[in-house]
């Protein structure tokens, strides 16, 4: 069971993939939101290497 990617582009808020899975060629078109971490004052379940307490920040999708 192995994947692999032939090509991946950027289409909007969305990532097209395209690829192979079990030996059989795909595409997917993968809805995508990123996240980013901003330090916290307050303690959180995300740290950084150095232990300081980060937060998540979800700022709508690519295209944003």
């Amino acid at each position: 069971m192995s994947t692999f990617y032939t090509s991946v582009d950027r289409n909007g808020p969305h990532i097209l993939f395209r690829g192979y899975k079990n030996g059989k060629r795909i595409q997917e078109k993968v809805p995508y939101k990123p996240t980013f971490y901003l330090p916290s004052s307050e303690p959180t379940e995300f740290k950084t290497l150095d232990g300081r307490y980060m937060g998540p920040i979800n700022p709508g999708n690519m295209k944003d």
